[in-house]
């Protein structure tokens, strides 16, 4: 993660209440993007590493003050608040089975639960719920700061994308997000979610790998199989020319849908598309 900011001309620090901040949270740092409401544009993009990564839960108390201190206008109030922390723990179940009451022992059969976690959940459609796990300590902090502050699991996003738009699409639909330590793989075929979980990202051997691992277990010829990529791991290009040879389709898309952004941000539409996308989680 490196640091920079890019601001359109019209953004204003002093009209904040109509703007709409996602936040996406790292264990290393935090990215961030602003869009104008009344015009459905993304006005604002910036990514801040930490001076050092946060090791214990505790430690985001002071993260989350450093994080809003880092800018002034990040102090004001907005018209809506997004809160992603990145996490590869989540998992996504039938609304019809799901009980919040039980989200916790639910999640605690796939991964180790956190002492100073919170169980949190987020309906995609009415046929799936999202659940996952955040730091309570990063939650209150944030909370205390913002008025409208609304929590996304990691994969939410393109998830409810995927639901809605690879419906329509005849061929199996494998979807990969990266993150800056994992990515989240989502498979639909014939209209139905296959799998959705998420892969440690090291190299793009090792990540096609998985990929076509996952394709041979859900018994999909990788051939007759459509990828759609998400962000942008440092191996970007070599994972592509990789995948091509296996994969059917292969393509990197942004799924902003709805919104515009200013033509100083949208260069970086799809390395922060996952960011850009959390403005859709109402």
């Amino acid at each position: 993660m490196h640091k920079f900011d890019l601001f359109d001309e019209t953004f204003d620090p002093f009209r904040t209440e109509s703007y709409e901040l996602s936040i996406q949270v790292s264990l290393s740092g935090f990215s961030f993007c602003v869009k104008d409401s009344n015009r459905n544009m993304f006005v604002a993009l910036g990514s801040v590493p930490f001076e050092k990564n946060v090791v214990f839960t505790d430690d985001w108390i002071q993260q989350v003050s450093w994080i809003i201190n880092q800018y002034d206008w990040l102090k004001n109030q907005f018209r809506k608040v997004f809160i992603t922390y990145e996490s590869p723990e989540f998992i996504v179940i039938p609304t019809k089975y799901f009980e919040p009451t039980k989200a916790k022992l639910l999640l605690k059969l796939s991964f180790p639960m956190h002492e100073l976690n919170e169980i949190r959940f987020n309906h995609i459609n009415n046929e799936k719920v999202c659940v996952y796990s955040i730091p309570s300590t990063l939650t209150n902090a944030f909370s205390e700061q913002y008025k409208n502050t609304k929590y996304v699991c990691s994969g939410y996003a393109s998830l409810k994308n995927l639901l809605s738009e690879g419906v329509k699409k005849e061929t199996p639909q494998m979807q990969i997000i990266f993150f800056s330590s994992f990515a989240i793989v989502n498979v639909l075929n014939k209209g139905e979610l296959y799998h959705s979980g998420s892969i440690q990202t090291i190299n793009s051997e090792d990540t096609t790998y998985h990929l076509a691992n996952i394709a041979k277990q859900l018994d999909l010829n990788p051939a007759d199989t459509d990828i759609t990529i998400l962000g942008k791991a440092n191996y970007h290009d070599e994972l592509l020319t990789l995948l091509t040879r296996f994969f059917g389709n292969v393509n990197s898309n942004s799924t902003i849908h709805g919104a515009h952004l200013s033509y100083i941000l949208n260069p970086q539409k799809e390395n922060y598309s996952t960011l850009f996308n959390l403005s859709q989680c109402e």
